[in-house]
């Protein structure tokens, strides 16, 4: 008679993916996290980078966190600050567009963070699908909101040492 294999011990990593972030997200809010991701975005250069509070408007999230990378290298480099930051607090349910560095969406439940190249940004418009959702206070660096082209304060001729890229 063949011994039979004692029954698996219960890991973990080994339970459903979202049920493992939901434990580990309890010990952080979603206010809080989303804070932390829009944090590590502009720690890594990011541009106009926003928090939009969606509690009250989805069902899907609580908060999202928009930022703008100056090329595909700085979406990439963005995203992977973010998920660098979030990591030690919670999984990601899901990363999608890490190959191209277009737009880079990572999942983490109650917080979604959007990482955009600017045309994509702009082609997308999210801040227009949510324009009347109130957006989290959040202060970031004169020099990482970016400036529409040809933008230029009265009686200040703009030189290539003001542009922060």
């Amino acid at each position: 008679m063949r011994e039979q294999p004692a029954p698996a011990v219960p890991n973990e990593l080994d339970a459903n993916p979202i049920t493992v972030t939901r434990t580990l997200q309890e010990s952080l809010d979603s206010e809080t996290l989303a804070r932390a991701a829009a944090q590590a975005a502009v720690d890594k250069k990011a541009l106009d980078v926003i928090i939009i509070d969606a509690r009250k408007h989805a069902n899907y999230c609580d908060f999202l966190v928009i930022a703008t990378g100056r090329n595909d290298r700085h979406v990439l480099a963005v995203a992977q600050g973010v998920d660098e930051v979030l990591a030690p607090e919670c999984l990601a349910l899901g990363r999608e567009g890490l190959s191209k560095g277009q737009w880079v969406l990572l999942d983490y439940g109650e917080v979604i963070v959007h990482v955009f190249y600017q045309p994509i940004r702009e082609s997308y418009d999210l801040e227009g699908l949510w324009q009347s959702v109130p957006r989290l206070a959040f202060d970031i660096p004169e020099e990482l909101k970016s400036r529409p082209e040809g933008y230029s304060l009265p009686g200040v001729e703009a030189t290539p040492e003001d542009e922060p890229w």
